[in-house]
């Protein structure tokens, strides 16, 4: 794929890849934002 093979050579494929996945990645970060949040947060971490 051209379209990868470019995104492989940008400076900032990373964040490229990572806007291409959006989508998905928007709901999985959010449950695992919650999730990493709560732990954090917990009493015990203070």
């Amino acid at each position: 794929m051209v379209f990868q093979s470019a995104v492989r050579t940008h400076s900032g494929g990373g964040e490229l890849r990572r806007g291409l996945n959006a989508g998905a990645s928007q709901i999985a970060r959010k449950l695992q934002s919650l999730m990493t949040d709560r732990r954090y947060n917990l009493p015990e971490k203070g």
